[in-house]
């Protein structure tokens, strides 16, 4: 069993790695607050969001839920 989807709030993973060489698509949550309290505001979009990893190597969903795919496969 694997992962599919590598989920964080690392702002800077995009300049860090090589994204579209990686084994995983990402999934940035794109918010100052990384408490639970600001994630578990982001939740009703995590649906949308993964399903847009699925075609996109990295995906950013800010805290209304907009999403920006800036890797696809």
């Amino acid at each position: 069993m694997g992962f599919d989807v590598l989920l964080t709030v690392d702002q800077q993973i995009r300049y860090q790695h090589k994204l579209e060489a990686l084994p995983i698509s990402v999934l940035e949550l794109n918010t100052r607050d990384a408490r639970l309290a600001a994630l578990e505001a982001m939740a009703p979009y995590f649906e949308q969001a993964l399903t847009a990893t699925t075609t996109s190597r990295f995906v950013s969903l800010d805290k209304d839920g907009k999403i920006i795919r800036h890797v696809d496969e």
